[in-house]
């Protein structure tokens, strides 16, 4: 059954700025559908506003929410997403997506020498390498007039995050005869909807990496010509995140690109479904170009927060350094037990029966009394919402 009509809670298309090319289209399917459900519409631009997304898991550039519902990620029209949430999404694994690893019929080698360009907002050429990012996004869906207006919402809102956050975005391309044939976008970190604890204010954020569908296999050397890009900047060791499927290509993945490329997962970020391929894992990804910089190990978003998510896991007596922009002055705790990767630590003692905590949203209630350091799980969590559609915290 999907929401009732006199259920007015409201549909919420929520994106990143305008990083998708499918952003305005999105946004009037999705105004379609909560018409189409007798509910109330909001749009959200959650450019920088990782407290917004994190309690909704909403890491996608857009995504359609519902309250009680999965989010409704990837451009899909009014119809599609009304079938999908009267018919609910199956219980499907993921397959693995295989990655080319050489030139198969019909498909282009690796770029030469010479093809692949890096761009920021300053440069000559700057605003023809955003058409082009949209024109191999969109291809022939929309017309000449219409590529040009989204190219031009594109560009107006990356070159607004370097002057609000003293970091340029950055655009690698690849050129094969003549044309674009692919592209990685990066923003400032702090611009990204993704909580992101320890971050230095010089990293980057990889929204997109990008190629057309009749080009052989172009991101791993459009991510190598990205991380060069980072490498290049006088900051002290600068890192790039991303955020990468597990098994499938959207978005960003699967995440065999991103180990080969030399990036190592920080934190997991839940669940995606997609239509093609069925429920995957999303994860958060790091590659930094600078030595001796420590993992990623605790991560706070709310001064409400009473546990921390550990990206890495941890040992027993292992000291977890806490980030996230409400660490405030609690720095560090001691882990009293292993924890595994993507677990949570409580940060403070909860007694039994107290909410837990997580992202400034209550997730369930301790079963007995937590203390600090200890695991925070299922053996002594019990959740207080319905897990739904396969969603997990």
């Amino acid at each position: 059954m999907g929401p009732r009509r006199e259920d007015r809670k409201g549909v919420r298309f929520m994106h990143l700025g305008d990083q998708c090319p499918y952003t305005r289209w999105f946004a009037g399917e999705a105004r379609g559908l909560a018409r189409e459900l007798g509910m109330d519409f909001a749009e959200t631009d959650v450019t920088g506003r990782p407290d917004l997304t994190a309690p909704l898991g909403a890491y996608h550039a857009i995504q359609v929410h519902i309250p009680g519902y999965p989010l409704l990620g990837a451009p899909r029209a009014t119809a599609t997403m009304l079938s999908m949430i009267e018919k609910g999404l199956a219980e499907q694994p993921a397959q693995t997506v295989a990655v080319p690893t050489r030139p198969g019929p019909n498909r282009s080698p690796a770029p030469p020498p010479g093809s692949v360009c890096i761009l920021r907002p300053q440069d000559r050429g700057w605003q023809a390498a955003v058409a082009g990012s949209v024109a191999v996004c969109l291809g022939a869906s929309l017309d000449s007039r219409q590529r040009q207006t989204v190219a031009e919402a594109k560009s107006h809102w990356l070159e607004g995050l370097g002057a609000t956050y003293g970091v340029q975005p950055v655009l690698a391309v690849v050129r094969l005869a003549g044309q674009m044939a692919g592209f990685a976008e990066m923003i400032p970190v702090r611009a990204s909807h993704i909580p992101i604890a320890g971050a230095s204010p010089a990293d980057m954020f990889l929204t997109c990496v990008h190629a057309a569908p009749d080009i052989g296999e172009l991101r791993p050397a459009l991510i190598r010509a990205a991380q060069e890009a980072v490498a290049d900047q006088p900051a002290s060791g600068p890192a790039v995140w991303a955020v990468s499927g597990r098994l499938c290509p959207y978005p960003n993945g699967p995440l065999d690109i991103f180990t080969a490329a030399g990036f190592a997962a920080a934190a997991g970020l839940g669940r995606v479904y997609l239509a093609q391929w069925g429920w995957d894992d999303l994860l958060l990804v790091r590659w930094s170009s600078g030595a001796g910089r420590g993992a990623i190990v605790g991560l706070l978003l709310s001064a409400d927060d009473n546990v921390a998510t550990l990206p890495a896991g941890c040992e027993r007596g292992q000291v977890i350094e806490l980030g996230g922009s409400a660490a405030g002055s609690q720095r560090s705790v001691e882990a009293g037990e292993a924890i595994p990767e993507g677990h949570k630590l409580a940060v403070h003692d909860i007694p039994a029966g107290r909410a837990v905590v997580k992202y400034g949203q209550p997730i369930g209630l301790a079963t007995r009394a937590i203390r600090r350091g200890e695991h925070v799980h299922v053996h002594n969590l019990a959740s207080d919402r319905a897990q739904g559609w396969g969603r997990r915290r």
